[in-house]
């Protein structure tokens, strides 16, 4: 397993969450999972996350709506529960840039407890 989790929550955003689950694996760092934290969409979202063939990714739903804190909570308890040492989380419509995980994981080296990606629009 791998020590670096991406913890991605989602609620009827497929076409978002597909784009965010592409950038993550096709990032220059590989050593980490993605857990798709799906706050139980109407709209398709866990057959396009079974289509996407990659043992990395690990697919949840809540049960319901538990709104972004709640599905964040549960995915963070996920991450600590399956023994995850480090947990990046993100909505649905981020799409990282191809470094962003080895610029936080070499940022991270010597105890830092929390970082940040640097968010830009547009």
């Amino acid at each position: 397993m791998n020590k670096y989790a991406e913890v991605i929550v989602t609620y009827n955003r497929k076409k978002l969450l597909k784009e965010n689950i592409e950038a993550l694996l096709n990032e220059s760092f590989m050593d980490h999972d993605i857990l798709i934290v799906d706050n139980n969409s109407n709209d398709g979202t866990k057959e396009m996350v079974a289509e996407i063939q990659d043992n990395r990714i690990k697919y949840y739903n809540t049960g319901k709506n538990l709104g972004g804190a709640g599905g964040f909570a549960f995915g963070l308890r996920k991450a600590i529960e399956l023994g995850y040492l480090y947990a990046w989380i993100m909505d649905d419509d981020s799409i990282p840039e191809k470094e962003a995980l080895q610029s936080l994981g070499d940022a991270g080296q010597g105890g830092v407890g929390a970082l940040s990606s640097l968010a830009s629009v547009g």
